[in-house]
Parts: C-alpha cells; structure tokens; sequence
C-alpha cells in the first residue's frame, strides 16, 4: 500500500540524513507518520534557509552600506567577519550533514576563488564529519 511505503522512504530518508534531535536505531522498526518528516524537514530547511539569508543581509549591510560610510574599518574587520561566517557554516554543516557538508569541502577547496580566512576555516570539514557506522551502510546498500 501508499502508506507502506510511505514508511519505508522515511526509515531510508532518516538513516541518511543526519537529524540533530532525533535518533533512530537502524536495526529496529521506526513507525514514522509523513507529517513528522515533513515537519523535520521545515526545520532544517528554515534553518538553512536563515543562515544564507543572514549572510546575504551580513553582505549588503556591511560591504555595500557601511563601506561607503567607513571603509577602512570595514575593510580591516573583513578577515574577522569572514571567518565568523565561515566557523559558523561549518557548525551548521556538521550540525546538518548530507549536502552542506560536501558544500563546505567544495569551497575549501576553491582557494582560487576564495578568500583564505574561509577556506582554511572550512577545510576542518574534510577531516572533522563523522563517520558513519558500518552497519547502517551495509543495511542500505542491502535495501537498495
């Protein structure tokens, strides 16, 4: 039936994704209703969702508004403030895992691109996840 396998996406969808307030057993029956996933989801994606948008904000105010009222201090206190934006993003992407992680191992590596404060802040993302157990590997490699 829908509902069945309903369930049986949302047991693989947890396993996957790491959720912070919630735990779930790989080995035992998880009976998880789609309004539960769906609000989880809301949650992570709001939150997501409020980091870029506070980054964005953090980027106009600071380096288009106040830069014409005080360049050489915003100027200055730039490595600062990237830095913070970085630590944070690596906070949210180990917190979050999945997509943000591979994110943040992408701009580490863009040291072209990028500038430095950012890249050596993110580069902890590429030793710092952690690991999965291989149990919980074995059981979707099985079910897939």
């Amino acid at each position: 039936s829908s509902c069945s396998l309903v369930k049986k996406v949302t047991r693989q969808i947890l396993m996957r994704v790491s959720l912070p307030n919630f735990r779930v057993s790989v080995m035992s029956t998880v009976d998880v209703s789609p309004t539960t996933v769906s609000t989880i989801d809301r949650q992570r994606y709001s939150r997501i969702i409020r980091f870029f948008a506070g980054v964005i904000l953090h980027l106009i105010l600071w380096d288009i508004f106040l830069r014409r009222v005080a360049g050489r201090w915003v100027t200055r206190s730039r490595p600062r403030r990237w830095r913070q934006l970085s630590r944070q993003f690596r906070v949210l992407a180990l917190e979050m895992g999945g997509v943000l992680i591979k994110l943040g191992q992408f701009l580490s590596s863009r040291v072209d691109v990028l500038p430095p404060e950012i890249t050596e802040e993110l580069q902890g993302l590429q030793d710092e996840v952690t690991p999965v157990p291989a149990e919980a590997i074995s059981v979707v490699l099985i079910q897939e």
